[in-house]
């Protein structure tokens, strides 16, 4: 659950308060959990990643900077799956700390925690065409990081797509 909370905060300290508030919200709320619908992991892990939400939005940390317009780039401008494999999970994470906080909170929930947009906008609070906005431009943005911050990696991918 550490993890998780680091995923959406860079600062150690705020990801240990956030797994303690996490922790607490499991124990005062197991009375809710109902071993009928899932496994009880996947229970405490939507109620870290809701305290973890709960938390950027408290704190205007989410769609400070937003932008609702259509689609800004296509889909063979954003970033592929194969594109991630290349990296380490120590390396995206470092990408994903380089995301404005908005873009990195629908990235995380939709590629890495496997929501769809209709349950990212409820979380979120906003739209689900903004949550598909959003989530394109943090393809493009995490294209731009790879590019960037890995090369490298980043003309094995390009070599791979030639051949």
């Amino acid at each position: 659950m550490f993890k998780l909370c680091r995923m959406y905060v860079k600062d150690r300290g705020e990801a240990e308060d956030l797994l303690h508030d996490g922790f607490i919200r499991v124990f005062n709320n197991i009375d809710k959990y109902d071993e009928d619908k899932g496994h009880i992991a996947g229970w405490m892990r939507r109620v870290f990643t809701n305290t973890c939400l709960m938390h950027l939005r408290k704190n205007k940390l989410i769609f400070s900077e937003l932008e609702i317009n259509s689609a800004i780039s296509t889909l063979s401008e954003s970033i592929d799956c194969e594109e991630l494999n290349l990296l380490s999970m120590g390396q995206i994470f470092k990408l994903l700390h380089l995301l404005p906080e908005g873009y990195k909170a629908v990235f995380i929930l939709f590629f890495i925690e496997g929501f769809r947009h209709n349950e990212i906008s409820t979380f979120l609070g906003i739209s689900e065409s903004t949550s598909k906005s959003q989530l394109l431009k943090a393809k493009k943005k995490m294209r731009e990081l790879i590019k960037s911050h890995f090369p490298s990696h980043y003309s094995k991918y390009a070599m791979n797509l030639q051949s």
